[in-house]
């Protein structure tokens, strides 16, 4: 039961976004969202894919 929600959730939130397709040894740009006090800016960071781990929402990667 739990399985299936979580599967239900994860559909509904993908099918919202646009995941780029990407591999390990592609260059990407990832866009942080980050809060200075009260201020709020978008930090870009370029690296390189290293690895990737996990499938879905729950998906993680390296980058440096």
């Amino acid at each position: 039961m739990q399985r299936k929600l979580l599967q239900d959730v994860e559909d509904k939130h993908t099918a919202k976004s646009t995941i780029p397709k990407f591999q390990v040894g592609d260059t990407l740009v990832v866009h942080q969202k980050l809060l200075d006090g009260q201020k709020e800016r978008v930090q870009l960071f370029e690296g390189d894919v290293l690895s990737r781990s996990g499938s879905g929402l729950k998906e993680m990667m390296l980058i440096r």
